[in-house]
């Protein structure tokens, strides 16, 4: 597992980050991690305290600072630049697969939310943000051996079917989940969302900024993001019939979401989710004078989720003339 995080203070200067694993199910950040542990068996008790104890720590900039771009690309300057903070990433050891698969809803190892915390410091502040992770075993084929007769089901034997093995559950093999991958990034004039007239504008060599774009002060622009094909990825969940006391699979396609942050002027949406919002897009109106303190510069930040723990990051530079 890799948690990674997009830090940003336009005020700039150095930050203190702080990573930490909370390996059991909480709803209180992990205080109640002790109450717990004390709950889990004799031998997972010993796998939650190593993954309790895992911790990251250290100092970060921007990443301009921490790796200067190259002074003639278009990307070198932006209104703001997010902090090199690096990823926490995690071995799930057995143990705590087994642990979770037990301790979840009637055993059937349909999902438990672990979680790590980041907690920065800043000049006169600090922030501390948790990610809750869907710890499920999607693949539940690879851990049939493993499980063995504790599975509450029977899995269908490769090849076959439940109208050839009454009562077995067709699970297949899913592959890794993968971040959702920005194909492009376009814009249109206007907040009309009817038959808009789509520009793509270019995406960076590092691969997480697009730009540049231009718009008067005051004036409007839609954003649209879209995603490889490959970011839509098949997967399947177990399902319980509690009429009839069945279980039953069910195949699904990833639903992509696009949060929205931007340093100056507003996004008509906060989120745009097509389930709820018909389309990824929506519309930006720049504020009424270009930001001074960044010479008219604005960044709007794109952060793309597949609601199964898969996520990236996306900016979007724009210029706000007068």
């Amino acid at each position: 597992m890799s948690f990674r995080a997009l830090v940003v203070d336009p005020r700039g200067g150095p930050v203190d980050y702080t990573w930490s694993f909370c390996p059991v199910e909480s709803n209180n950040a992990c205080a109640d991690y002790e109450q717990r542990r004390a709950a889990a068996g004799a031998d997972d008790g010993p796998a939650l305290d190593l993954m309790r104890a895992i911790a990251q720590s250290g100092t970060a900039v921007p990443k301009n600072e921490a790796e200067p771009p190259p002074p003639l690309s278009w990307w070198a300057t932006r209104a703001v630049w997010p902090y090199a903070v690096p990823e926490l990433t995690i071995a799930a050891p057995e143990q705590l697969w087994h642990y979770h698969f037990a301790t979840s809803f009637l055993g059937m190892g349909l999902g438990a939310w672990p979680a790590a915390t980041l907690q920065v410091a800043g000049a006169d502040d600090t922030v501390t943000a948790e990610k809750r992770v869907v710890l499920g075993v999607r693949d539940l084929r690879r851990f049939v051996e493993f499980w063995g007769a504790a599975l509450p089901y029977r899995v269908c034997p490769d090849g076959m079917t439940p109208a050839e093995v009454p009562g077995c559950l067709n699970i297949k093999n899913m592959p890794q989940n993968r971040n959702p991958v920005f194909a492009a990034v376009k814009v249109a004039e206007g907040k009309n969302a009817t038959e808009p007239v789509w520009t793509e504008v270019e995406i960076g060599q590092p691969g997480d900024v697009a730009g540049l774009a231009y718009l008067q002060a005051g004036a409007s622009i839609r954003v649209l993001p879209e995603f490889t094909a490959e970011s839509y990825q098949p997967y399947q969940v177990v399902k319980g019939d509690l009429v009839n006391g069945t279980l039953f699979t069910e195949d699904r396609v990833e639903e992509l979401s696009v949060s929205w942050f931007t340093t100056a002027g507003k996004t008509a949406e906060d989120l745009t989710w097509p389930k709820f919002t018909k389309s990824l897009d929506t519309s930006y109106t720049a504020p009424e004078e270009p930001p001074a303190a960044t010479d008219g510069r604005v960044t709007i930040f794109m952060v793309a989720r597949d609601q199964r723990g898969g996520e990236s990051v996306m900016s979007l530079e724009l210029i706000v003339r007068p």
